[in-house]
């Protein structure tokens, strides 16, 4: 205890000095070991808990101003030193392995302005060396325990991403697919690929790739809302609840589900907007009687593609199988010829126990001769015992009034026409992915939208139209496919003159 000459002399007793010290040592602590006194927001506290020991893949898909940079920099800094507070007192990151080797990939924009910056913010304070190694951001770190990373820019070469192996990867906004898979590689003895990014038209690989694949476990996504960041209706949320009602005013509603809700942008610049997992998949092909159609698009390179698909008496589609099984995006050639691929059919339709009464094909196919053989390729099939129905005519407008068609079979008004078993992959993915052929980049700033759509995932989306197109109905006894080029009638009436 103080007499009254150290107080009036200023002296501090023993335990005034403890005092002073420590509170000294946690405020040095906040500004330098900063990591220790991290709070994650609901949408970070989910992700981190989500992570487990056997995780390979970590998707965290997130409304902008989630925290995702944030949550990113602070697991692997829990990587690197071990749990530092209770929200990563888990055995993922008490028995993750020390040293390790990893790698940041993201724009170069992004690791100069905001990732750069989070490492020196959360990173404890002396225990690393960070380099620039010729880049304008410290592109080389190494910590005191010999773990060390490196920090790559979307605009480097593949080979660059090829040199080292690594045990975990960070992707902040997904990269190019070619670097994704190409860093992957470098796991060669196990480690994690930690992916934090708010899903706009660049992440849709992510989805493609993971998402059918997702088990709770090894691969694991988890969705980021702004609401659980909101300062007013989340724990330990900041953001104002009147700033995010201004950001929804003033969102491009194309983007709004990725920028409020994390969710994919699966609207922006697609064909048929109004396809909806939720809406049109099915799990099982219901007990009824039904009249089977068959739609194939060839390819000169690639294989044809083909759908299966059955009509109810009420004239509801519900397509049922697909053929390649496989992603068709990621084929490049077809070993089969005419022969194997009618083998192919046959067998297919013989092994789902069912008798095609119409089969349609891509209208262009119908009356244009191979220069080597002078026959089209419908008289090759036909030729072979499969006969397509000649119900589709083309004529001026064709593809717009077959989208527009295919969009009212889609409609939920009042019910959808046309359904799909969730087996039909590629049929899926194209009516997610097919998309308007629009500018990227600098060209998008400066021009105007196109007004033509893509070439690429538009197969299977064609597969639709051309059916719809055939307007398919359910006949207890059907005529046998006529030679005739026949009108569909309705053409007209819903989309008023359409060339024919």
């Amino acid at each position: 205890m103080q007499s009254d000459s150290d107080i009036l002399t200023g002296k501090m007793s023993e335990l005034d000095t403890q005092i002073r010290s420590l509170k000294m040592e946690s405020i040095r602590r906040r500004e330098e070991e900063r990591i220790r006194y991290f709070i994650p927001n609901e949408a970070q506290e989910q992700f981190i808990k989500a992570i487990q020991s056997e995780t390979e893949t970590a998707i965290f898909s997130a409304a902008n101003a989630c925290g995702k940079t944030a949550a990113g920099v602070n697991m692997i800094g829990n990587m690197f030193y071990g749990p530092q507070n209770e929200w990563f007192e888990t055995d993922f990151f008490r028995k993750f392995k020390r040293p390790s080797r990893g790698r940041i990939i993201s724009e170069a924009t992004t690791i100069e302005q905001k990732i750069v910056p989070e490492l020196k913010k959360w990173l404890k304070a002396g225990t690393y060396v960070a380099r620039k190694l010729n880049r304008p951001f410290e592109s080389y770190w190494k910590l005191m325990d010999g773990t060390e990373f490196d920090l790559l820019t979307n605009d480097q070469d593949k080979k660059e991403f090829e040199s080292v192996d690594l045990d975990w990867i960070w992707e902040d906004e997904p990269p190019r697919r070619d670097i994704h898979h190409s860093s992957i590689a470098r796991l060669r003895f196990g480690g994690i690929v930690i992916i934090t990014f708010t899903p706009l038209k660049s992440g849709h690989f992510i989805f493609d790739d993971y998402q059918d694949r997702e088990d709770g476990k090894k691969i694991i996504f988890t969705f980021g809302d702004i609401e659980q960041n909101c300062f007013e209706h989340s724990k330990r949320g900041i953001i104002p609840h009147s700033t995010i009602i201004r950001w929804k005013a003033e969102y491009d509603p194309d983007e709004a589900e990725a920028r409020l809700h994390g969710k994919p942008q699966s609207r922006y610049g697609r064909i048929h907007k109004l396809f909806d997992r939720e809406k049109h998949l099915i799990s099982e092909l219901p007990a009824n009687e039904y009249t089977w159609y068959f739609v194939l698009d060839p390819h000169e390179r690639r294989p044809p593609a083909m759908i299966w698909v059955a009509v109810n008496p009420s004239d509801i589609c519900i397509v049922v199988d697909e053929w390649p099984n496989e992603r068709f995006d990621k084929l490049r050639e077809c070993s089969l010829d005419y022969d194997g691929i009618v083998k192919l059919i046959k067998a297919k339709e013989e092994d789902m126990k069912i008798n095609v009464e119409h089969r349609v094909i891509d209208p262009h196919c119908l009356n244009n001769p191979h220069s080597n053989t002078s026959m089209t390729i419908y008289q090759e099939y036909k030729a072979r015992g499969i006969k397509f129905d000649r119900r589709i005519r083309l004529f001026k407008g064709f593809e717009d009034v077959a989208q527009k068609k295919l969009d009212s079979y889609l409609s939920l008004k009042p019910n959808p026409m046309i359904y799909m078993m969730k087996n039909c992959r590629n049929v899926i993915y194209s009516l997610e992915n097919w998309t308007w052929d629009d500018y990227e980049g600098k060209l998008a700033e400066r021009m105007d939208i196109r007004e033509h759509p893509s070439n690429k995932h538009k197969c299977f989306s064609n597969l639709l139209e051309y059916l719809v197109m055939a307007k398919p109905e359910y006949r207890t006894n059907t005529p046998p496919a006529t030679e005739q080029l026949i009108r569909t009638e309705d053409d007209r009436g819903i989309f008023g003159k359409t060339g024919y």
